[in-house]
C-alpha cells in the first residue's frame, strides 16, 4: 500500500480548517467510466457508514485513512422521474446498501453483492439546520415519513436503521476523501533530499518510541526528558512495507522478540507492516505481519521506559500516531516553584489527557478547562445550558439528549524552541490559572480566569521583552460549521460562530436551542492579521488579551425552554465590547473581590503546611504517608468548594455530573442530572460550608420544575399513577424532561424537598420557606397521599420501589420510607412556621394521620454471619443468604448505601432519638467497608461514618478516595482521584468532590438535631492540630474551630438571627468558659456535661475556650514538627500494630525535633 503523499499537515490544519465540514453540493453521480467516492458522514457524531459484509448489518465506525473501501460509496443513478429520481448506494467494496423493512424499531441497513430489499434512495437536503444548510438525509422513498438514522447513542459501532426525518441523527453530508478532516493522518514518505520527521507516539499515556543506544532495545521516552535526535523519526516504503530511521541515524529493526535501533544497514528485518487500528484509540499499528502478535507495544504496560515487544493487534498498548515535529515542543519543568497563594494546584509538565489532567475555571454557569500545552494552547469551554434532547414525556436513555461540548480557542505560539522553567497551575485562592515558562531568556507568562461579574473567560499572553508574543488563533464549533474571522483593526480581531441544536418533544422535532460564541483578540503592540487559511494571525505583539464567551437562548421560564435566539449576537457582541472596554486589569480586580467574597468565608488548616511540591508527588507522598502529607486533605476540601463556586452560579440549573466541564458530545452518564445520588452530593457542602446562595439554582430549579412546569406533574401520573403532585425520573435533561430507567423509583421528589428544608434550617429565610419551598413540599405530600398503599400491618407503605441500584423493586423499601418520613416530618414543622392557615385543616389532619402511621424504614434484622443486628435495606426481603435477590455479600460491598438516609443526609436516625437504630445503623455502615468505592461512594461514606461518630473510619475513606488513578473508562474498582484532583467514578463524576467536602464539614461541625456538636468525629490520629473557619449550621450560627492535641481549644460561634445556641462537646459544663467577643461572661445552662445552651442576639459573637488552654498550648511546639513515628498502646501498655476502632488506647507520637506527645484516645 503506497502512502499518501502530503497528507498530514500541521494540527491547525488537520483539525481546525475554518473551511465548510461538508460539502456543499449533491455528490456527484458515478458512472462505470466515471466514478466518485464518498464518506456518508453523520454530522452529529462524525462518524461515518461503513459496510461490514455481505448481507451484514452496517454500523457507524471513525473514518478510516488506509483501510477505506468499506467506508467509501458512490452514488448511482437508479430508475425514476427526474421529479423522483433515486439512487443506490454502493461501497467501495463492491456491496450494495439496503434496508430490510419498513418498520422505524426493527429495520436496519445492510449490504450486499446482490440488492435485497429496498435498495434505491431518495437523497434530499434535510429540514434540519443544526449544522447550517447544506445537509441531506436518504430515505426510502420521498412521501415516507422516515429516513436513515444513527440507532440510540451516539458513537461508533452503532447500527443504522429508520427514524422521522429531520431528526438530528439522520443528518449527514458526502465528503471526499480529500476532503475529510481525520483524527490522524498518514506520515510523508521522506526522500534523501527532502526528510520529513515525525514523533511516533503511543496512544495510551501519549509515550514516544525512543531509540536508545548502538544495537539497544527501543523503549519509550518522555518528550520533556529524552533525547530528541533519538526521538525524532522519518518514513520511508518499500514495495507496501515502510523503514523508520531516527534523526541520530538508527534504523529500527526485530531482534528476536524485542525492537532495537542501530546505525548499521546491514540488519535484516528493517521492514515492517503498517495498519490502521481498529482500536477505539484510533491510528495505527506497526509490526512483522498484518494480523496476530507481530505488533510494536509497550512490554508489561504504559509508561515511561518501557521496552517495545510485539502484541497481539488491536491491543490498546500498539496503537500510535506520526506527530509533526512542530507540534510538540520539549519542555524542562522548573526545578522549584513558590506559588503566590497556598491554596494552588501546580505541575511542571502539560497535561497530555484532558480528564486526568486539565486544570477548570468557571463562573458558575459558563466555564473552560486547560491543558497548559505551550505549542497549542486548548482553551475547551463549555456553558451549562447547551444541550441536545427532548422535551415532554419519558423517553429511553438513548433519546433524552447529552451535555455538549460548546467549542475550543485554539492558540498556537509560532516561533517555538525548546522551553525550560516550565509550570502550569490553579490557584484557588483567587480563581486563577496560569502557565509560564522561559525561552531564550525571555519569560512568559499565561493567565486565564472565568469572570462572574462580566459574564466572560478572559486569557491573556505576556512576556518579558517587548515584540515577543506571536500566535495564531483558531476557534471550533462543535456543534456546527459556521466560523467567523474579521480583523477589526491593526490590533484587534474577532472570531464568533453560531448554530443550532435540534430538540424534539412527544410529537418529534421542536424549535432547536440557539448558540452563539464569540472571541475578541486584542494585543498591545504588533499587529492583527488574517494568515492564507483566513485564520487569525498576532504577529510581535507585546501582550494579547482573549476576551470568550459563548451563550444560548435557554430561558428556563419560556414554554418550550428557550427565546431569544435572534439576541443572541447582540448580547455576545455587548459581553466582549463591554469586558475590552474596562480592560484586563479592572477584569481582573473585580473577578477576585467576587470569587473571595464567596472562598474566603470557610477555610480548613490541618497544620502549618508548605505547598512546596508539585500537585502529583504531593499525591504519591501522600499514599505513602498521610501524617506528613495532611496539605493534600486539605487542599482537597477547599478545591470542592472551589469547584461548586465555578459550576453553581448564574442559571437555575444545577451544576451536572461533570458540574459544567464537558470535552465531548457523548459524556458518560450523558453529563445528566441524575437524581438518585449525585444531584443531591453535589450540593451536600453548600449549606455548612457557608455557600449558601450556591444552593439555590438547584433549589430554584425544583420549585420551577415542580411547582410551574407542567412535566414534573405529568410524571406523577406516568410514574406514579396518581393525578396529583409532582414527581421525576432518575435520568434528567434541562428540559424537565427525563428517561424511563428504574421509572417506578418515584422518591426522588422527597429527597428533593430536603434540600428545600434545609436551606431554610440554615438560613432561616422564612419567605424562602413560603414561597419556594413549601409549595413543593406540600405537593409532593399530596402525591405521596394518593401514592401510599396499606399494609397489612397498618402501617403506610411506598410502594413498589427501588433500593438505588440493586435488589428487588417492593413495597417498603427502607430508602423511600425514610425520605418520606422525612418529608412528612418537615412539612409539618413547616407549617408551625409559617402558621397553620398556610394549609386547610384538612390537609393537616390528613398528614397527621398519615405520619402516625406511616411505616419509619428504620426496622432490622440479625445478620447470622456475625451476629450482630443491621438496619434492613428491604422490609420484605432479607439482605443475608439471598443470592437470586440481592447477590451474595452485596451488603458489604455495593457502591450504594441508599437504606441509610435516615443517618444521612436526613436527620431521622440518631443516638439521641433512638441508640437501638443508631447502632444497628452504624453496624450495617461499617460492614459497607472502608477500603472499596466509587469516587462519590465514597464521599458518601465519608458523611455517613461522621454522622455515625467514626473518626477513624472516615479517614480510613478519606486516605482511599484520595488515592490517583489513572483509568478514564467506566470502571467501578477505580475511585479515587486523578492528578487534577477531580474525582474519579472512574470515569470523571464531580459529585466525589463535593461529598468528600461535605463530609469533612460534617466530621467538624453537625448541627442537623438543632444543636452545634463539635469535632464529632476527628480523627485523632491524623488530625491532632488544626482549625476550620466559617462552618455554617443549622439556626444560621457560624462557627470557628481551633483544636490541639486533638481537643478543641477556641470555639467561636456567629449568632446571625439571634436564637438559642445549644452546644454539645465532651466535658465543656465543666472544662470551658462562654464569653462575648468583648470578654464578657456568658450564663450558660447546663444540660449535661457534654451539652450546654445559652441565648444570643441577632449578630452576637461568643467565644468558648477550653480551661485547659495552657497546658495545650505547652504541647503546640511539640507539634509544628513532623511527626517522625506514631506508636499504639493498650492501657495495659502492650503495643498494638494500629490503632484500634470503637476502643480507648494510648498514643505515642514522636516528632522530627525529638519531642514526644502521649495521647488517650477514645474512639
Amino acid at each position: 500500500m503506497s502512502i499518501c503523499k502530503c497528507i498530514c499537515a500541521a494540527f491547525m490544519t488537520m483539525f481546525l480548517s475554518a473551511s465548510p465540514v461538508f460539502a456543499q453540493g449533491f455528490p456527484r453521480v458515478s458512472t462505470s467510466q466515471d466514478e466518485h467516492w464518498y464518506y456518508v458522514k453523520y454530522l452529529r457524531s462524525g462518524n461515518v457508514l461503513e459496510d461490514k459484509g455481505n448481507k451484514q448489518n452496517c454500523r457507524t465506525a471513525s473514518p478510516q485513512v488506509m483501510s477505506s473501501d468499506r467506508q467509501l460509496w458512490k452514488v448511482v443513478a437508479a430508475k425514476g422521474s427526474d421529479a423522483d429520481r433515486k439512487y443506490q448506494l454502493v461501497s467501495r467494496s463492491g456491496r450494495t446498501l439496503y434496508v430490510n423493512g419498513t418498520d422505524p424499531n426493527s429495520s436496519r441497513f445492510m449490504t450486499g453483492a446482490t440488492a435485497a430489499g429496498t435498495n434505491t434512495f431518495h437523497i434530499f437536503h434535510s429540514s434540519n439546520n443544526s449544522f447550517g444548510s447544506g445537509a441531506f438525509e436518504i430515505a426510502p422513498d420521498s412521501t415516507g415519513s422516515y429516513a436513515m438514522n444513527q440507532v440510540g447513542e451516539i458513537k461508533v459501532g452503532q447500527l443504522v436503521g429508520l427514524w422521522d426525518k429531520g431528526d438530528i441523527n439522520n443528518v449527514l453530508s458526502f465528503v471526499t476523501k480529500d476532503d475529510m478532516v481525520f483524527p490522524y493522518y498518514m506520515p510523508v514518505t521522506s526522500t534523501a533530499a527532502n526528510p520529513v520527521y515525525y514523533y511516533i507516539q503511543f496512544q495510551t499515556g501519549n509515550w514516544l518510541l525512543s531509540a536508545k543506544d548502538e544495537k539497544a532495545t527501543c523503549q519509550t521516552a518522555s518528550l520533556h526528558t529524552g533525547n530528541l535526535d533519538d526521538m525524532f523519526w522519518r518514513v520511508s516504503e518499500s514495495n507496501g512495507k515502510y523503514a523508520f530511521v531516527s534523526k541520530s541515524g538508527k534504523i529500527l529493526y526485530i531482534n528476536d522478540s524485542y525492537l532495537n535501533a542501530s546505525k548499521e544497514r546491514s540488519s535484516k528485518d528493517t521492514l515492517f507492516t503498517m495498519v490502521e487500528s481498529k482500536n477505539a484509540l484510533g491510528g495505527f499499528e506497526i509490526g512483522k505481519s498484518t494480523y496476530g502478535r507481530n505488533f510494536f507495544n509497550m512490554y508489561q504496560g504504559a509508561g515511561e521506559g518501557k521496552y517495545i515487544s510485539f502484541w497481539d493487534l488491536g491491543d490498546g498498548g500498539n496503537v500510535v500516531r506520526f506527530v509533526p515535529a512542530d507540534e510538540l515542543v520539549p519542555v524542562e519543568g522548573i526545578a522549584t516553584f513558590s506559588p503566590a497563594n497556598k491554596y494552588t494546584l501546580w505541575y511542571t509538565k502539560p497535561a497530555t489527557n484532558w480528564m486526568t489532567s486539565c486544570l477548570p475555571i468557571g463562573n458558575g454557569q459558563f466555564g473552560a478547562t486547560l491543558m497548559g500545552d505551550v505549542a497549542i494552547d486548548d482553551v475547551q469551554f463549555n456553558d451549562k445550558t447547551l444541550w441536545s434532547g427532548k422535551l415532554g414525556g419519558l423517553t429511553s436513555t438513548a433519546a433524552y439528549g447529552y451535555y455538549l461540548n460548546f467549542g475550543n480557542l485554539y492558540i498556537r505560539s509560532r516561533g517555538l524552541s525548546k522551553v525550560t522553567d516550565y509550570v502550569r497551575y490553579l490557584d484557588i485562592n483567587d480563581a486563577v490559572a496560569g502557565v509560564k515558562y522561559t525561552m531564550d531568556g525571555v519569560e512568559y507568562n499565561r493567565t486565564y480566569f472565568a469572570s462572574n461579574p462580566d459574564s466572560c473567560v478572559v486569557i491573556r499572553y505576556t512576556a518579558s521583552q517587548g515584540g515577543k508574543i506571536n500566535t495564531t488563533l483558531t476557534l471550533r464549533n462543535q456543534n456546527g460549521r459556521d466560523v467567523s474571522y474579521t480583523v477589526d483593526n491593526n490590533n484587534q480581531a474577532t472570531i464568533t460562530f453560531d448554530g443550532q441544536v435540534a430538540r424534539q418533544n412527544d410529537y418529534g422535532a421542536t424549535t432547536p436551542e440557539s448558540y452563539y460564541c464569540a472571541a475578541r483578540i486584542v494585543t498591545d503592540g504588533g499587529t492583527v492579521t488574517k494568515n492564507a487559511k483566513g485564520m487569525i494571525e498576532v504577529n510581535d505583539a507585546n501582550s494579547m488579551t482573549v476576551y470568550l464567551r459563548g451563550l444560548t437562548d435557554f430561558d428556563p421560564d419560556a414554554p418550550e425552554y428557550v427565546s431569544g435566539a435572534n439576541l443572541l449576537a447582540g448580547r455576545a457582541a455587548a459581553t466582549v465590547d463591554g469586558a475590552q472596554g474596562k480592560g484586563y486589569d479592572v477584569l481582573f480586580a473585580a473577578h477576585k473581590t467576587d470569587y473571595k467574597s464567596l472562598f474566603e468565608r470557610c477555610q480548613l488548616t490541618l497544620g502549618d503546611i508548605k505547598n512546596n511540591i508539585p500537585t502529583p508527588q504531593l499525591i504519591s507522598n501522600y499514599r505513602n504517608n498521610q501524617h506528613d502529607n495532611l496539605f493534600l486533605e486539605e487542599l482537597y476540601f477547599n478545591y470542592g468548594r472551589y469547584l461548586l463556586i465555578s459550576s453553581s452560579r448564574g442559571v437555575s440549573l444545577p451544576a451536572n455530573l461533570q458540574g459544567i466541564w464537558n470535552d465531548n458530545n457523548t459524556p458518560a452518564w450523558h453529563s445528566d442530572i441524575h437524581a438518585n445520588i449525585n444531584v443531591q452530593m453535589n450540593y451536600w457542602p453548600a449549606e455548612p460550608t457557608n455557600l449558601s446562595e450556591l444552593h439555590r439554582p438547584f433549589l430554584d430549579y425544583i420549585y420551577r420544575e415542580a411547582c410551574v412546569k407542567p412535566t414534573w406533574r405529568r410524571f406523577a401520573q406516568d410514574m406514579g399513577h396518581v393525578n396529583t403532585g409532582w414527581t421525576l425520573p432518575t435520568e434528567n435533561n434541562i428540559y424537565g424532561s427525563g428517561t424511563t430507567f428504574a421509572n417506578t423509583y418515584t422518591v426522588a421528589n422527597a429527597w428533593y424537598c430536603q434540600h428545600l428544608w434545609q436551606h431554610y434550617t440554615y438560613t432561616m429565610d422564612k419567605e424562602f420557606l413560603r414561597t419556594k419551598a413549601f409549595p413543593a413540599m406540600k405537593s409532593a405530600v399530596d402525591y405521596w397521599f394518593k401514592k401510599l398503599v396499606k399494609a397489612a400491618d397498618g402501617t403506610y407503605e411506598c410502594p413498589n420501589e427501588w433500593s438505588p441500584e440493586h435488589g428487588p423493586t417492593e413495597n417498603a423499601t427502607a430508602h423511600s420510607q425514610q425520605l418520606v418520613w422525612d418529608l412528612f416530618n418537615n412539612t409539618r414543622k413547616a407549617i408551625g412556621i409559617l402558621g397553620n392557615d398556610v394549609v386547610s385543616k384538612a390537609f393537616r389532619d390528613e398528614l397527621a394521620s398519615y405520619f402516625e402511621k406511616l411505616d419509619n424504614g428504620c426496622h432490622t434484622e440479625v445478620n447470622p454471619a456475625d451476629g450482630k443486628t443491621y438496619l434492613r435495606e428491604w422490609k420484605y426481603t432479607s439482605q443475608f443468604n439471598n443470592p437470586s435477590k440481592i447477590g451474595v455479600n452485596e451488603y458489604k460491598a455495593h457502591r450504594h448505601i441508599s437504606h441509610l438516609m435516615g443517618l444521612y443526609p436526613c436527620t431521622q436516625i440518631s443516638e439521641d432519638v433512638d441508640n437501638n437504630v443508631f447502632e444497628a445503623a452504624r453496624a450495617s455502615l461499617i460492614a459497607r467497608g472502608d477500603g472499596h468505592g466509587t469516587g462519590w461512594s465514597l464521599g458518601h461514606k465519608i458523611n455517613l461514618n461522621a454522622r455515625a461518630y467514626e473518626g477513624l473510619h472516615c479517614h480510613n475513606l478519606i486516605k482511599r478516595a484520595l488515592q490517583q488513578t489513572w483509568d478514564t473508562g467506566t470502571n467501578e474498582a477505580a475511585g479515587g482521584i486523578y492528578e487534577n484532583l477531580w474525582d474519579a467514578h472512574a470515569p470523571y463524576q464531580i459529585d466525589g468532590n463535593f461529598g468528600y467536602t461535605a463530609g469533612v464539614a460534617e466530621m467538624l461541625l453537625q448541627s442537623h438535631n438543632d444543636k452545634l456538636v463539635i469535632l464529632p468525629a476527628l480523627p485523632t490520629t491524623f488530625w491532632q492540630k488544626g482549625s476550620v473557619k466559617g462552618l455554617k449550621a443549622v439556626g444560621n450560627f457560624t462557627v470557628d474551630i481551633e483544636w490541639a492535641n486533638a481537643k478543641a481549644t477556641k470555639v467561636q460561634i456567629v449568632s446571625n438571627v439571634g436564637t438559642t445556641c445549644v452546644v454539645k462537646y465532651a466535658g465543656i459544663a465543666k472544662n470551658y468558659k462562654v464569653t462575648t467577643a468583648d470578654g464578657k461572661t456568658v450564663k450558660v445552662k447546663r444540660i449535661s456535661d457534654d451539652e450546654i445552651s445559652f441565648p444570643t442576639v441577632k449578630g452576637g459573637e461568643y467565644v468558648l475556650v477550653s480551661k485547659e488552654a495552657n497546658a495545650i498550648v505547652a504541647l503546640q511546639g511539640a507539634q509544628d514538627s513532623s511527626v517522625a513515628s506514631v506508636c499504639y498502646y493498650s492501657l495495659d501498655g502492650t503495643k498494638a500494630a494500629e490503632s484500634q476502632s470503637r476502643s480507648v488506647y494510648i498514643k505515642q507520637m514522636k516528632y522530627s525535633n525529638g519531642s514526644t506527645s502521649t495521647t488517650k484516645v477514645i474512639n
